[in-house]
């Protein structure tokens, strides 16, 4: 176990650079603003001039992975991207560290849900799910940092704040995930992950 930290420790000293992003996103929001019989439009780009590819409704809630400088902002949305006017945006998540993350990666299929407390769950593709109760964190759900990191002795789960592409959708994610599973074999995982389920 010790071994495996000392090499995750050397390969991802300064783990957690500086956002590529502005400070604060991603972020959750809400819709508001709009009137009760009409939606904000979701464009395909951040501009009136895009094409319009859906509607949301009052109180919809979004992940804002980004701000391009003059009032747009890009969202998940699917399985891609959309950009809305940020002015109909209300903030519901602080800045900092979330408490819940939805995360995913390929070849072979997993996921990793991190939940409020630091519990986790770890999904393979054939496998029962494994419930993860992390002996210690790096970090403080809240805070301004961009990244943290929660371990126990056969797990250690690194959660940056950078933009992520999990290369089978068009989706650009605002937070990536480094997993090591220590026991047996031992494997290195990398994906993304989003902030509403």
């Amino acid at each position: 176990m010790r071994m495996w930290i000392a090499v995750f420790a050397v390969l991802f000293s300064g783990v957690f650079p500086a956002a590529s992003f502005e400070f604060g996103l991603p972020a959750i929001y809400e819709v508001a603003g709009i009137s009760e019989d009409d939606f904000l439009n979701v464009r395909s780009g951040p501009s009136t001039s895009h094409p319009v590819i859906d509607g949301l409704p009052n109180g919809a809630q979004v992940e804002v992975t980004s701000e391009s400088g003059d009032g747009w902002a890009r969202i998940l949305h699917g399985e891609g991207n959309g950009w809305v006017a940020m002015r109909y945006l209300q903030a519901r998540s602080t800045a900092g560290i979330p408490e819940e993350l939805f995360c995913a990666g390929t070849e072979p299929f997993w996921g990793l849900s991190l939940e409020p407390g630091d519990t986790m769950t770890f999904n393979e593709m054939d496998q029962a799910p494994v419930r993860i109760s992390p002996e210690w964190r790096n970090g403080v759900a809240g805070s301004s940092n961009s990244g943290f990191a929660v371990g126990s002795e056969s797990y250690i789960a690194l959660f940056n704040r950078r933009e992520c592409s999990d290369g089978m959708s068009d989706r650009t994610y605002g937070w990536a995930l480094d997993f090591l599973k220590t026991e047996g074999q031992g494997a290195y995982l990398q994906g993304c992950c989003r902030m509403l389920p």
